[in-house]
């Protein structure tokens, strides 16, 4: 780890410091939202006492120190059973309150809250910060199968949930067929349109219900509004949600049509929706990349063509063999057709 002095700063008399979580920008930093709170009283907004009604100012704290969430101070961060501090804006520095220094993780490692961590690879990010990967997608961002449940135990449907969808092998509420995807996601519910209602996955019972809900949300954003706010209804084809939840804001797609209402994107390397004939589909990534020993499944006019591994590791050719065929050789730097 390379270790860096640190500059002291000196805190104006008078200077309230509001952290960032309580003007609603929270924390993308820490994955799942651990160390939020922690995250987000390393920076925040300025106000002379005798100023408060002029413009805000952004700061961020000097390393080792973090607001005081009661007093709006700045205080040491440094406290009993401490011993390493995030620093604000730095996602792979962390402070060590033993002997006052900042350091940096190794290249490709990001602070998790105690201790550096590797990052994870092809993961959806904010600001650069990698903060998750669906387990369904390989490094290579190829589709690996999901988990429809055991094949040979189909689920059996009743009153209410009583459509059955083969493919997932779920029964679903009849106003929750067109989010199947629900299956495929943790602890998220898509809000129906115009009622206090939601569709959420009980992955015991395999089924996606409907629930009722204490609150009013737009549906196409799926975001949660006041009662006082009269109710909106737009959207913006190919637009994301704008729910406040990460997960679901960064992979659900809306279409602004009911027949296919959102499209579930769970790849990083996924470039927005398209639409074909009457379907809407997520489009992938321009090219993959595979394991030299690695088998992979594609379905036909999926993959266009096949690069070799043009570099200077690997100068040997690169041998393809597709659906039992000859084995074919592709010299550094060309490429074939996949017909």
């Amino acid at each position: 780890m390379k270790k860096l002095s640190a500059k002291s700063c000196v805190t104006k008399r008078g200077t309230i410091i509001w952290p960032v979580k309580i003007l609603d920008e929270f924390s993308r930093r820490v994955q799942n939202w651990k160390w939020s709170d922690y995250y987000d009283r390393l920076s925040g907004y300025t106000y002379h006492s005798s100023e408060f009604k002029t413009a805000k100012k952004r700061v961020s704290l000097e390393p080792g120190t973090i607001i005081n969430p009661k007093k709006f101070k700045r205080e040491s961060a440094c406290t009993s059973g401490v011993k390493t501090v995030p620093i604000a804006d730095n996602w792979d520095m962390f402070y060590n309150c033993d002997d006052g220094y900042r350091y940096r993780c190794p290249h490709g490692d990001y602070f998790g809250g105690s201790d550096c961590k590797k990052s994870i690879e092809n993961a959806h990010t904010f600001n650069k910060y990698p903060m998750f990967r669906f387990k369904p997608f390989s490094v290579d961002d190829w589709i690996l199968p999901f988990n429809y449940g055991v094949p040979k135990q189909q689920v059996s449907c009743s009153a209410p949930e009583i459509e059955f969808n083969s493919v997932y092998n779920i029964c679903s509420h009849p106003d929750c067929t067109r989010f199947p995807f629900l299956s495929q996601m943790k602890n998220f519910s898509i809000n129906l349109k115009n009622e206090r209602s939601e569709c959420a996955f009980d992955s015991v019972n395999r089924r996606i219900v409907k629930q009722d809900i204490p609150h009013r949300c737009l549906f196409w954003s799926q975001r949660l509004i006041p009662e006082a706010v009269s109710y909106m209804n737009a959207c913006t084809k190919g637009d994301t949600v704008e729910s406040g939840h990460l997960m679901l804001d960064a992979t659900l797609y809306m279409t602004c049509e009911e027949a296919q209402m959102f499209v579930f994107c769970p790849s990083a390397l996924r470039k927005g929706i398209v639409q074909i004939r009457s379907f809407f589909a997520c489009v992938p990534s321009s090219e993959a990349i595979v394991d030299a020993t690695g088998t992979i499944e594609f379905e036909h006019n999926e993959i266009a063509e096949i690069h070799s591994a043009n570099s200077d590791l690997t100068p040997d050719p690169t041998l393809v063999q597709i659906n039992q065929e000859t084995e074919q050789t592709i010299p550094v730097g060309k490429v074939i057709d996949v017909k």
